[in-house]
């Protein structure tokens, strides 16, 4: 396949190098592989044009290449015996594979457990307390004056956020022709905070702080000003300016990474953090407009939650053991489970939780590798190697066909760059629930 001509001209794909999911992309391809993309981007070419190990048969059960048939009545075997089985995984697949998965957990009373990127699970505290007012990348691109990078750092995980929203926005009092202005708060200098018009640069693990400070101050609170300095390391005249841009714009966007702020947080759990910038966002309403929206990584996470709310009514950690779907997001999350010891089986599709990058606790790794796991993946990761039965798929990124949603909820269809011989993951999972029991 090496040895195939490059397509010239390129072909027309949606990128999943991160939660933008541009579709204005074009590769091009030899054989199986994508050698380049345009646009230029750094991320898309280092997650499109990676070459990953593929695993060493179509269908592994202990190691040793096996029958598609035979792995798939393993697989039943191990899933059926289970008391609590667990499916997780599922940031990089489609909506029909997460759809498939989640009917599964059904018909097995198991529970299914999302994981984003780094198998991390997302947290959903702050929009189901305080509640979230978002907006789709193209409500930002039109409308907003300010935008805030919020412990994000967009120009080195989302190269192309400054081309896709533009310079200028289209709508409101003074458009067209008004120039946006770009902020940056952080623990840490980075891309972004270079790039920004100004940048707050505050202390680490202030992330709370920060945003009590400017919603004290949005909301008419007296501050002592030593105290402020103290607790967030940037004195109270700075934190008075920024609050004044916020409440002069006409529209204000504060964009935040769950991952990049999980990282810089090291006393305060992350519910708590963006609970508190949802609390910002609801008094900013007191001067004008304001959104939030999350910048999600690579894959499909944003999919994978969307797809559970409508199929159960939650976003993510929902078990079935009692028959119905129950929302569970301290108990039912993979890494509780897997600590625990409650899962006694476990099916993995698209991560690799024993991964060097992997973010999973210690706790639950040991006990993931005292389980019967089945793994769906498109390459020799460790979890497949430590897999009791392994199915080799189509590569997400490239080969894979379906649904798609971007970080900002609009949904998007996903088709294949090159042709693959590999089964999808959807019709693996199907294959197997039809060898389980009603």
């Amino acid at each position: 396949m090496r040895g195939s001509p490059a397509s010239a001209e390129g072909i027309d794909h949606v990128c999943t190098a991160c939660g933008l999911l541009c579709d204005d992309v074009r590769v091009r391809t030899r054989g199986s592989e994508v050698i380049a993309v345009e646009p230029p981007c750094p991320v898309a070419a280092r997650v499109l044009c990676a070459s990953r190990p593929r695993p060493a048969a179509a269908c592994l059960i202990d190691g040793q290449a096996a029958d598609y048939d035979d792995a798939l009545a393993a697989a039943a075997k191990i899933l059926s015996a289970a008391r609590m089985p667990l499916i997780t995984g599922l940031n990089r697949a489609t909506v029909e594979t997460v759809q498939a998965a989640c009917e599964m957990a059904d018909r097995l009373r198991g529970t299914i457990a999302p994981l984003g990127p780094h198998e991390l699970g997302a947290d959903f505290t702050a929009p189901q307390t305080v509640g979230a007012v978002t907006a789709t990348l193209g409500e930002i691109s039109a409308r907003a004056d300010l935008i805030v990078s919020w412990f994000a750092d967009p120009v080195a995980t989302h190269p192309r956020l400054r081309e896709r929203l533009g310079a200028e926005r289209r709508i409101g009092s003074s458009a067209p022709g008004k120039s946006r202005a770009w902020l940056a708060v952080d623990s840490q200098t980075t891309a972004t905070t270079e790039a920004a018009d100004a940048a707050w640069l505050v202390k680490a693990d202030a992330a709370c702080e920060a945003a009590a400070v400017l919603r004290g101050l949005l909301t008419g609170r007296r501050l002592d000003a030593t105290r402020v300095e103290q607790s967030t390391g940037v004195t109270l005249a700075m934190w008075h300016e920024l609050a004044d841009k916020l409440a002069a714009a006409d529209y204000a966007a504060l964009l935040f990474d769950e991952a990049a702020l999980r990282r810089q947080l090291s006393n305060t759990p992350l519910a708590v953090a963006t609970t508190a910038l949802a609390e910002l966002i609801e008094s900013l309403h007191m001067h004008t407009r304001g959104v939030s929206l999350p910048l999600t990584g690579a894959g499909n996470a944003t999919g994978a939650a969307q797809t559970l709310l409508w199929q159960t009514g939650y976003p993510a950690a929902v078990t079935f053991a009692g028959g119905s779907p129950e929302y569970r997001p301290h108990e039912a999350n993979a890494e509780t489970l897997l600590t625990r010891g409650e899962a006694d089986a476990l099916l993995v599709v698209g991560s690799d939780l024993l991964g060097e990058i992997s973010g999973l606790a210690q706790e639950a790794r040991a006990a993931l590798r005292g389980l019967p796991v089945i793994a769906l993946d498109d390459a020799a990761t460790a979890t497949m190697g430590a897999a009791r039965v392994a199915f080799a798929t189509r590569r997400f990124e490239t080969e894979e066909s379906g649904s798609v949603f971007r970080t900002d909820g609009v949904a998007l269809p996903l088709a294949a760059a090159v042709k693959s011989t590999a089964r999808s993951a959807e019709q693996i999972l199907r294959d197997l629930a039809k060898l389980l029991p009603a």
